[in-house]
This record gives structure tokens, sequence and C-alpha cells, in this order.
């Protein structure tokens, strides 16, 4: 399960490991134009926000287009080298610097935990912290920033729409129960929680339980193996580094032990 702007990426990535994939983007981008972005444009360009935190490549383009649509792309540009920009995971890193501005920090777990561990190990009592992000994001990062007494603002900037009768899911779906499908790779809590709904939507539990249970199950990090579990999903792989490469490497060490 990929997003739809990664499938071809992804699709070559795969195949050049000797995979044969099936794709599937469950969740459909929904860009967010909003009076909440407007205030975080104006403020970052005065200098008058300390640290901007990036959580997805997806939420680093939504946030320069929406800047360019208003004209002011150069502006956000200049206006973020002169911010702590920090960044979840090399893509999200590549996302920023393909457009000239440098990443700041990342932390070592590409996750909400690790944005935390990374903070507070900083003095961010009092700093003005803006997080851009989907809808679907994690509360408790902005709970625990709070908890350190900085000012934390959230602005959505996508969201993650849910789509189960995705034609590529089905496939999927269909391919798992038909046991034409070895293995499945999870990208996302949501995307494995939409995979589920779909798949028992189609089919019985007891179907979906027993095909899951004949295959190899993968997740690209802690909050997704969690999310798999927690619905009874035995996970077998998770990789050392939460990205689509890690992941595809570790299901092929896994396979070939």
């Amino acid at each position: 399960m990929r997003p739809e702007e990664k499938i071809g990426e992804s699709v070559e990535m795969a195949k050049s490991l000797g995979f044969e994939p099936i794709c599937a983007s469950p969740l459909k981008v929904k860009i967010v134009d909003s009076d909440e972005y407007d205030v975080f444009l104006q403020r970052v360009i005065l200098g008058k926000i300390d640290i901007v935190i990036i959580t997805s490549a997806i939420g680093a383009r939504a946030m320069i287009n929406l800047a360019d649509k208003r004209g002011r792309k150069n502006d956000l540009i200049e206006a973020l080298k002169r911010v702590c920009l920090v960044t979840i995971g090399p893509e999200t890193a590549k996302s920023i610097e393909s457009a000239g501005i440098h990443v700041d920090m990342m932390p070592k777990t590409f996750s909400s935990e690790g944005v935390i561990e990374l903070l507070s190990a900083w003095s961010i009592e009092g700093k003005s912290i803006f997080l851009l992000r989907s809808d679907k994001g994690e509360k408790k990062l902005v709970e625990k920033l709070k908890e350190f007494h900085a000012e934390v603002t959230e602005i959505i900037v996508y969201l993650l729409v849910p789509d189960v009768e995705d034609p590529g899911l089905l496939k999927v779906i269909d391919a798992l129960v038909a046991e034409d499908l070895d293995i499945l790779a999870f990208t996302s809590p949501l995307s494995a929680r939409v995979f589920l709904k779909a798949a028992m939507k189609k089919y019985p539990e007891r179907i979906i339980s027993d095909a899951l249970d004949r295959s190899i199950v993968a997740a690209i990090g802690e909050p997704t193996k969690r999310t798999l579990e927690s619905c009874g999903v035995r996970v077998d792989v998770v990789p050392p580094m939460a990205t689509f490469e890690s992941l595809l490497n570790a299901i092929k060490s896994r396979i070939s032990n």
C-alpha cells in the first residue's frame, strides 16, 4: 500500500529486488487551503516561528505548493532557512531539500516518538512551534510538546481520505484470498486499517484471518506494527528504519534466510 504518486517509483524499487509487486493506494490525498495556513505563512515570513516540523513528503510538497499558489514560494523558502526545520524521515527531507531548503534536524526514529525524543533534549520552553501535517497525525506529538511548555500550532495541510473501493486495493485483497500473494507490506497505520476494513467488507473475517496467517506481513515501523497487532494481525517483519526501501530490504532478508 503506497500513496498514488509513489506507486511507479515503488514498483520499480520492488522489481529491482526481484519482487512481483501488486500495488494499491487506499488513501487519497486532498490538499487543504485554509486561513490557518495563511497565519503560518505570515508568521514564518516575519520571523515569528522558531521551529517548523514536517512529518511527510506529501506535507512538505503541500506546504510549498500552497505558498506558490499565493505567489510567496520564494518568500517561504527564504524564511524556512532562518528557522529550525525538523523532518521525519529521509523522504520528507528530500522533498524539502529539492526546493533548496536545508533540513536542520531529523530524529533517529522516524516517528512522533522520535521527534519527541529529539526535541526533549533541547530547551523548547516558550518556543513557537508549527507542525504541518495531515488530519490523521498522532495527537500525542502535540500534547507532549505542550508538556514541555512550547507554543504549538498544528496546521492541517492535507487530508487522507480512505477509499475502500479502490480497484488496486480490491485486487490486492482478491490476490491474498486466492493465495496469489505471499507478502503484504503496510506503510502506515491508516492504510493498514483501511485494508482490513475493505477486506472484511468483501470476505468473511475467517477467510481474511486465514489468508493473513498464510502470508508474511511487514510493517514499515512500530506505529504500523501496533495498529496491525491491535487488530489481531501477526507482524513478521519490521525494518530498522521506517523507510520503504528499508522495508523492502527487510522483507528480502526474511525470505532469503
